[in-house]
């Protein structure tokens, strides 16, 4: 018989192991596959949101950190329409219907609350599931989030399909076409604008920007920081995927909030 304190040893190891990996699994909501990373041992849950023409991988080394040294859960997953998830024209991948996808993906692993972290279009989508779903939202972090209309510029504006004509590659063809049937999902949804929604999220908010963001430029965030009540603004140097560049940052200014009250 294995000793009493050997047995101890070798579970705690074990513990410490699990405690700092990321998982890849698979589940099926409606029919529809998606792949997501998952780990950590301790509540509450993040789940992070992704944006347009990227995966869940963008998000991999903030998720990497918050399991590592916070132990903290974490869901990761290809949001419809992007990354490893099938393309179905037949689908339509609004804003909003994504935010309803992500709630039954919740309510199908069992989880009422959670952190919810978006980047750019995943941040519109954080946004959304916000609006909708603010009981089932712990907190909210928004990382250079898309989907306000500045100076009359409205956001997701279809990419010119003759800019790729001398294009040989069908990927690239491909993946343009794709792109502008997704922006043209968002376009035709209630919250393809969120303007005049921002002074309606009751969830306690997070907002981070990249100073350097060319693609969603750093006084984007003045509408964002003055129209959202309880908000707190954070800019960092950086660009538009600032969660892969700052995780460690962007995760000190988080656990060291007194608003948002997470403990280590």
């Amino acid at each position: 018989m294995i000793p009493y304190k050997y047995f101890l040893c070798f579970f705690l190891i074990l513990y410490s192991l699990s405690a700092k990996e990321l998982y890849l699994k698979k589940t099926k909501i409606q029919n529809y596959e998606i792949e997501y990373y998952y780990g950590g041992i301790k509540k509450p849950y993040f789940l992070l949101i992704h944006g347009l023409g990227v995966d869940k991988n963008s998000f991999y080394d903030f998720a990497k950190h918050i399991v590592n040294h916070y132990h903290l859960k974490v869901l990761l997953p290809d949001i419809p329409g992007q990354g490893k998830t099938k393309r179905i024209y037949e689908r339509n991948y609004s804003i909003e219907n994504i935010a309803d996808f992500l709630y039954l993906f919740l309510k199908q692993m069992n989880i009422s609350k959670v952190i919810l972290v978006g980047n750019s279009m995943g941040g519109h989508i954080a946004t959304v599931f916000s609006l909708k779903y603010p009981q089932n939202v712990k907190t909210l972090i928004l990382i250079n989030p898309a989907g306000i209309e500045w100076e009359n510029q409205k956001p997701y504006q279809l990419i010119p399909e003759d800019s790729i004509l001398n294009e040989n590659n069908s990927k690239i063809i491909e993946d343009l076409k794709w792109n502008n049937k997704i922006r043209k999902d968002i376009q035709n949804n209630k919250y393809y604008i969120l303007n005049p929604y921002l002074k309606k999220i009751i969830n306690p908010t997070l907002l981070f920007w990249g100073k350097d963001d060319t693609i969603l430029p750093y006084y984007y965030s003045s509408i964002w920081a003055t129209e959202i009540n309880n908000v707190h603004f954070f800019v960092l140097k950086g660009g538009h995927l600032l969660q892969k560049e700052k995780p460690k940052e962007i995760a000190k200014h988080i656990f060291s909030n007194p608003c948002i009250k997470i403990k280590n």
